[in-house]
């Protein structure tokens, strides 16, 4: 966060040495950057991240000032393309918001089939993904583009793969439907 505060605002605001100084000086071949946005996921408690600001300085209208310097916050892929999406910044299209939530739908089926063992501790990550999944799918649906696939429900996909399991077991691999064959495949090897 902090990187990209000072990216948005110009540190030379902070007392530190801009990169115009450092142009100035030869130190620096290139133009300083072009902030057009920052995307900051969401991983640590408010009290642990590394800002201008205290934790306790930094509510609502912080967040929404810094949304206006170009630093979006999220806590999903599929949160990070809203955002942008939302900033009318022109980086991504409701075309694209819907590849990147359906392709972070397909991921998290496939990291929760992966990892299995691991069926209780989905549901923070699930709600969360959830959250932002159903604002995508709103704004897909009110840009006219076709409907994100369903979405998975950890409680079912478990009982999924363990019903996979069994069959391949007992099951030759040239005896499984075509759909199944990756599926099989992976839970063998």
């Amino acid at each position: 966060l902090l990187a990209a505060q000072l990216m948005a605002s110009g540190s030379e605001q902070f007392g530190l040495t801009s990169p115009r100084e450092l142009l100035e000086k030869g130190e620096q071949q290139e133009e300083p950057p072009n902030l057009l946005a920052a995307l900051i996921h969401e991983v640590l408690p408010e009290e642990k991240v590394l800002a201008l600001e205290k934790s306790g300085d930094r509510g609502p209208a912080w967040k929404k000032q810094q949304e206006e310097s170009g630093l979006f916050f999220h806590r999903s892929y599929i949160g990070a393309a809203i955002q942008l999406y939302e900033s009318k910044s022109g980086l991504i299209s409701a075309e694209q918001l819907r590849y990147v939530a359906a392709s972070a739908i397909t991921d998290f089926t496939e990291d929760v089939m992966y990892q299995s063992a691991w069926q209780d501790r989905w549901r923070p990550y699930e709600l969360k993904l959830r959250r932002d999944y159903d604002e995508a799918q709103m704004i897909i649906k009110h840009a006219g583009l076709e409907q994100l696939p369903a979405f998975p429900n950890v409680s079912e996909l478990v009982p999924r793969l363990a019903e996979l399991a069994e069959t391949v077991v007992d099951m030759p691999f040239e005896d499984l439907p075509e759909d199944e064959e990756d599926e099989a495949a992976a839970l063998v090897s």
